[in-house]
């Protein structure tokens, strides 16, 4: 069974290494209202960048993973 790294999905997305809020909902299949509900349990880690918001490609594979999404 091959597993998707990190790598693979940065290459395959072309996503930067931090991704916008809605980059994190295209990619892992759920809306807006649904990431800033994960976000405020502490699922989700959203990192501010003066006024723009933020989240890792780690935590994103990490959601995508299931290790975080279930809630």
């Amino acid at each position: 069974m091959n597993r998707v790294t990190i790598a693979d999905m940065i290459k395959f997305y072309g996503l930067p290494l931090d991704v916008s809020p809605k980059q994190f909902c295209q990619v892992a299949g759920i809306g807006l209202t649904r990431f800033y509900a994960l976000a405020k349990q502490g699922k989700i880690r959203i990192r501010k960048n003066g006024r723009s918001s933020t989240v890792s490609i780690e935590d994103l594979y990490e959601f995508l993973r299931g290790d975080q999404a279930a809630a």
